[in-house]
Order: structure tokens, then sequence, then C-alpha cells
């Protein structure tokens, strides 16, 4: 199990890292602080599949959840929703560290 979690924050850290050097490489070309929403970015490589899902939320659920969770979700920086979840995955996925210290009886 561990190894499924090591490599999906493989995966998740990877993206976040590519999102942030977009995101970096905008910033300093602005002179300001400049990110881009996951729907901006969903939106850029397939606006299509983005307008599914929306309408799938809307048809099967309710309307009030796209406009009150989803879609405030999505405005975030892509950067931090793939990031976060990479990290506490890698984490839930790490080894444990070896004991420092031994009992008496073990030197």
């Amino acid at each position: 199990m561990k190894f499924v979690f090591r490599l999906l924050a493989t995966w998740l850290v990877g993206i976040a890292l590519v999102l942030l050097i977009l995101d970096g490489t905008r910033t300093l070309a602005a002179n300001a602080f400049v990110y881009t929403s996951l729907n901006e970015t969903w939106r850029g490589l397939n606006p299509a599949s983005l307008e599914g899902f929306r309408e799938a939320i809307v048809t099967r659920m309710h309307p009030a959840v796209w406009a009150s969770l989803i879609g405030p979700f999505l405005s975030l920086p892509g950067w931090a929703l793939f990031g976060v979840p990479g990290l506490l995955l890698a984490f839930a996925g790490s080894k444990r560290a070896p004991r420092r210290y031994r009992r008496f009886e073990q030197l």
C-alpha cells in the first residue's frame, strides 16, 4: 500500500512542480504575483471535458454543488491542489526512520 501512496505522490508532486514552474515564469514576466487556477489550466488543455464535468455535476447532483463547492475549489492554484495531496501521500507512504536509541541490554 505504501508503494501505491508513493507512486501517486510522485505523480501529483510532479504535476504540481510543472504548474508551479509555469506560474513562476508568468510571475517573473509580469513582475507581479500571478497564479493560474485549475479551472483556467483545465480550460486551456481540454475545454470540452471541463464543460462535460460541469454538466454532469449540475444535472446529476444540483447546480448549487457546482456553484458553492466545486467552482471555488477549481479557482484555487493548480499547483496547490496537486501539491498538497501529493505531499500528504508522500508522508503517508514514507518509510519510518530507524530507531536511534537501543536498550541497555542490546549493547
